[in-house]
């Protein structure tokens, strides 16, 4: 995708605030599926073959995001000392086997050394609830209805613990998850999770 990657940065470029910048993403998103469903249509690509084209765009499309809600979110509460913020793609993103209209199963995972690290900004939050509330605009900004539609459908459900776990849990606590109370189901979803967004090491 390195064309569509270069054409999505000149859209971007010309974006005059966070909100135009996020309108482009969803253009973009509808752009890029509408012509790979095209090439479906004329048989230039077989169907399966557009799972990992869609996978790419969505994946580039978090990149993206990650980027703009971070800038947005240190503007108001700073940033966390030497913390770290990952998205994890599972289910079929993780597979990249995308398709049309699929929801996105994300898990959001950050790392800090001490976890009672504050934020430098103006408005001052600890790691854990830092990195929950910049979980919480991540999926605010993919679910929101705007004038070109929404991004994605968003599924968290996958995340330690389910629903009653916090929306970005941090990375020790991820591991110790993992080897000590998950569900067998839960490690047949980890075998598709694979980084996607933020900072991948």
């Amino acid at each position: 995708l390195a064309s569509e990657g270069e054409w999505l940065e000149a859209m971007l470029s010309q974006a005059r605030n966070a909100d135009e910048q996020w309108q482009q993403l969803v253009r973009y998103r509808q752009e890029q599926e509408f012509w790979v469903g095209i090439r479906v249509l004329r048989g230039d690509i077989a169907p399966l073959e557009a799972l990992p084209i869609l996978s790419a765009v969505a994946e580039r499309i978090l990149k993206e995001l990650v980027q703009l809600v971070e800038a947005e979110f240190s503007r108001d509460y700073g940033r966390i000392e030497g913390g770290r913020f990952a998205v994890l793609a599972m289910g079929r993103l993780g597979a990249c086997e995308t398709c049309f209209g699929s929801d996105l199963d994300l898990v959001f995972v950050y790392d800090v050394a001490d976890p009672e690290t504050r934020s430098d900004g103006p408005r001052s939050f600890y790691a854990r609830v830092y990195y929950n509330r910049l979980a919480q605009r991540m999926i605010g900004l993919l679910e929101a209805q705007g004038p070109f539609g929404k991004l994605y459908a968003i599924d968290t459900r996958l995340r330690p613990s389910g629903r009653d776990g916090h929306l970005a849990v941090q990375r020790e606590g991820f591991r110790q998850y993992f080897e000590q109370s998950a569900w067998t189901f839960e490690y047949l979803a980890l075998c598709r999770a694979r980084p996607v967004a933020g900072e991948p090491e």
